[in-house]
């Protein structure tokens, strides 16, 4: 069965010769040898309930395969025929939907996300080729109202499977290469110019076969979808949003004339999805939407989760519904249900620093650091001890025993090279990182950066992330403190406890403008499972006393904390351990709102 083929849908052939291309290697005397299936409705009806019910990959190969037969046999595609794979389309929607489900929820980079995601690719890219196929014939029988009817459906189920080929992008977090784009617009043109966008057709994907739609309202949901690919969504939540929108055909539409709501707007010559209608200028043809009318259902939407939330006594279904809360606040914004979101002033750079992605990498050159520290502190006291050799791990460390380099031989090749600062503003900054393709930093990690010039550290939180090239991801970063310094926290033990006194690593400081109170620190999730525990940290008159107050936002493995100054007392932070004292308390700059 020839479905396998390297690359991804980014790249290569365009949807008009994919399965050209899979013909041309075919024998020349290749014939078709069993039963014209997509003869009339009743043939591919008895060829539908011959697939296996509970094996929608297989159900899958065979449709590809069938697909592939009738375009090598380029049979014209007569009313018979055209209704028959209209038939075969929808007889194929449960296989597609469970192929789709798999997906969302299989393990991603591992090989069944592959299979399942190349599945999904091949099915939908052979249907738009298909019916671009019946569009061709359809339109030379075009003369009466059924034919009419057809054509809009034909039209409406290309604009859908190519819906189809832009989540699965989406869902990689992916660019839409510009042919796409380009075929898309054009099928939309196309509908506009026999002024069928608006009619009415059967919605094939609907199980029910109940509810109708439009191609504007496919070609509408496909836009908003798109703005929403960011990377700061999961993919469930770029499916739910997208399905969310096709339940409701009737309010996605444009608007004939500018109003106060149409701040969205798309231009059909270009090779790109919705915009700010002030960024499309002066164009020649443009198309605006009027996302105000999304506002009730969404508020709506938001309102019974607010009431199901208050009801709620099980955890789980509590933060199923905190999770489902913030994601209709983000479509809000995202569509620009209300208005624009200001945005911060943004500042372009060029600034290369060092990055530890994820928490178990920040925690290990938080390690190396201490050593470093511990390692010079024993030079200064022991003057008669030998020379010993820089390790690699610190070599070029300052002389308040702060590593400046993080060395490169970590497991974890992300850390080794310097990623680049594109720009930044009050309250984040854009990076690009050298990660590849199967880089597991995925939204929600924390992320502390470190400038080697200037010896500073940021710590961050991943917002959004999205490939640009084969071994590039762009991420957009929200600051958690500008500024920030290694910490180490000593925990306060009773003697019954005292075999499990571990120290713990963090990143942070005291705030700016304070008055050494309290201190913000990214620390590991498990230092923060017991809010009464005190912690003793080293200080210029001893050590202080600290204990966590509160969790501003808590993470998988880490949690960015707010600790509280209790007491400041004479003596040698955790004492026991023989630790030095640190540097003193740096202020830094807070800028991550609370949860």
């Amino acid at each position: 069965m020839p479905t396998h083929r390297t690359g991804s849908d980014t790249e290569g052939l365009t949807v008009g010769g994919f399965l050209d291309s899979i013909i041309a290697r075919r024998e020349p005397g290749d014939k078709r040898k069993g039963p014209d299936h997509l003869a009339n409705r009743q043939q591919i009806a008895s060829w539908l309930d011959s697939l296996p019910l509970t094996e929608p990959t297989r159900a899958k190969e065979a449709a590809f395969a069938l697909l592939l037969e009738q375009d090598s046999l380029r049979l014209p595609f007569t009313v018979e025929r055209t209704d028959a794979l209209f038939h075969l389309d929808r007889g194929m929607q449960p296989n597609l939907l469970k192929l789709e489900s798999d997906y969302l929820v299989a393990k991603p980079g591992g090989e069944l996300e592959q299979v399942l995601w190349r599945s999904c690719s091949d099915l939908g890219r052979a249907f738009i080729v298909t019916y671009e196929r019946a569009f061709t014939d359809n339109l030379e029988r075009l003369g009466s109202r059924p034919a009419l009817q057809t054509l809009t459906l034909v039209l409406a189920r290309i604009v859908h499977f190519l819906a189809w080929q832009a989540r699965l992008c989406a869902y990689r977090r992916a660019d839409w290469i510009p042919g796409r784009w380009q075929q898309l617009h054009r099928m939309y043109r196309k509908a506009r110019a026999f002024n069928v966008q608006l009619h009415e057709v059967p919605d094939l994907s609907d199980p029910a076969r109940r509810r109708k739609t439009t191609i504007e309202s496919e070609y509408l949901s496909l836009l908003l979808m798109w703005r929403l690919n960011s990377g700061t969504l999961s993919r469930t939540e770029i499916a739910q949003a997208y399905y969310w929108l096709r339940d409701r055909p009737r309010q996605v539409l444009f608007v004939g004339t500018h109003r106060p709501g149409a701040r969205l707007g798309v231009d059909p010559t270009q090779p790109d999805g919705l915009k700010p209608v002030a960024y499309l200028g002066s164009v020649a043809e443009k198309f605006l939407f009027d996302s105000t009318v999304l506002a009730e259902p969404l508020t709506a939407t938001l309102a019974r989760l607010e009431e199901r939330q208050r009801a709620v006594v099980n955890e789980v279904e509590g933060r199923r519904l905190r999770q489902q809360i913030e994601l209709v606040g983000y479509l809000i914004t995202h569509w620009v249900v209300n208005r624009f979101t200001d945005r911060a002033e943004r500042t372009a750079l060029d600034r290369r620093v060092e990055v530890a992605a994820g928490w178990p990498d920040i925690a290990m050159k938080l390690r190396w650091l201490d050593r470093a520290h511990n390692e010079r502190a024993t030079d200064k006291v022991d003057k008669s001890a030998p020379a010993q050799a820089p390790s690699r791990l610190v070599a070029g460390a300052s002389d308040s025993g702060l590593s400046r380099g993080w060395g490169h031989d970590g497991p974890d090749r992300r850390s080794t090279e310097l990623w680049i600062v594109r720009d930044e503003s009050v309250s984040g900054c854009r990076v690009v990182s050298p990660a590849g393709r199967g880089g597991e930093l995925k939204v929600g990690d924390a992320i502390a950066l470190h400038d080697p010039i200037t010896d500073q550290w940021d710590v961050a939180l991943v917002r959004r992330w999205k490939l640009v090239g084969e071994d590039r991801v762009e991420m957009g970063l929200l600051w958690f403190g500008r500024n920030a310094r290694p910490l180490k926290l000593f925990p306060v033990l009773s003697g019954s406890r005292s075999d499990e006194a571990k120290p713990v690593d963090g990143l942070g400081g005291e705030p700016e403008s304070g008055k050494r109170e309290f201190l913000l620190a990214l620390l590991p999730a498990a230092a923060c499972a017991d809010l009464q525990r005190s912690w003793e940290r080293a200080a210029p008159w001893g050590k202080s006393v600290l204990r966590i107050e509160s969790i501003e936002l808590p993470g998988t493995d880490w949690c960015w904390a707010r600790l509280r100054v209790v007491a400041d007392e004479p003596g040698v932070a955790g004492a026991r351990s023989a630790q030095p004292p640190t540097d003193d308390i740096t202020e830094i700059e807070i800028t991550a709102p609370r949860e």
